[in-house]
């Protein structure tokens, strides 16, 4: 149902001005080749609080996988991130915009 991790959802504008949607793991291994322009579904007062999410959920994967460097590859990230979650949550829960079970974690919920 909607996994952020695994479904493209994220309009994301790329240097090359097309406008692509991505999933997170995409738009982390976007950003690490400086392959993003902007956000365009983002207000301006969005900008701020969206990449600081992005950059603490980044720093937290690499934390927990014990890197020094961040990936630069969209399948290296969705290791990572799942395994943010992976113990507890085996099916992506926490990463789901949506749930039917409200005792079920979801994405910013």
């Amino acid at each position: 149902m909607l996994n952020f991790l695994t479904d493209p959802l994220v309009p994301v504008e790329r240097n090359d001005g097309a406008i692509d949607k991505m999933a997170l793991p995409q738009i982390l291994a976007a950003l690490m080749d400086d392959d993003v322009v902007a956000f365009p579904a983002l207000r301006p007062h969005q900008r701020h609080a969206w990449h600081a999410s992005l950059v603490q959920l980044g720093v937290m994967a690499m934390l927990k996988a014990e890197l020094s460097q961040p990936p630069t590859d969209s399948d290296e990230w969705l290791g990572i991130l799942r395994n943010l979650t992976q113990d507890e949550y085996p099916n992506d829960e926490p990463w789901h915009l949506v749930v039917d079970d409200i005792t079920t974690p979801a994405f910013l919920q």
